[in-house]
């Protein structure tokens, strides 16, 4: 397992049935090892993880993990991985783990999406302020959580996040500037 994710993450030809195995265990070994890469600093290792992470169905099963897993470490574990992932389509899932019962899972959803900077997660994160009355889930992260997505335009991702074949339009977003509301909530 340790030889194919190497050939994966440094962008040799690797064995796909390793990669992608259905075997809980190998998948566990080869997630493992993705996340390495990607939270790592070769920026070509992490976009060849990342895709990697996301073809082989690694992102699948970590928004599935968020919404069912039985032990809330389990789920929190989920969001921490969508957010070293770097990749928008995870912020619904996130947003749905605004509401899990376990304020373990919240603060990481609310650090992930704070991570992702996505400006959809601005009103749901004000409606969280409104009702979070857990100390594990600090308002003040709320906030930090809040201001970073207002600060994000539409289209941006976190520059690290910018795979290195994206057009000059998507890698710079200051080239179009976009205009955004703000749901602020004062405190």
């Amino acid at each position: 397992v340790n030889e194919e994710a190497k050939k994966l993450i440094n962008g040799g030809d690797y064995d796909q049935s390793v990669i992608g195995s259905a075997d809980h265990e190998t998948r566990q070994l080869v997630g493992a090892e993705l996340l390495s890469a990607i939270v790592g600093r070769s920026a070509t290792r992490r976009d060849n993880a990342r895709a990697a992470f996301i073809k082989h169905g690694y992102f699948d099963d970590a928004t599935r993990d968020l919404r069912i897993a039985d032990s809330p470490n389990e789920r929190a574990a989920a969001a921490r991985r969508l957010s070293f992932v770097q990749d928008r389509e995870a912020t619904p899932h996130l947003i749905g783990a605004l509401g899990d019962p376990s304020p373990d899972v919240r603060r990481a959803a609310i650090e992930a999406l704070m991570d992702l900077r996505d400006p959809a997660a601005s009103g749901p994160l004000n409606s969280l302020m409104q009702t979070e009355n857990d100390r594990k889930v600090p308002r003040s992260l709320i906030k930090h959580a809040i201001e970073a997505c207002a600060t994000a335009a539409p289209g941006e991702v976190p520059s690290d996040a910018v795979p290195s074949h994206a057009p000059e339009a998507i890698a710079d977003p200051a080239s179009h500037p976009i205009e955004t509301e703000r749901e602020v909530i004062e405190l």
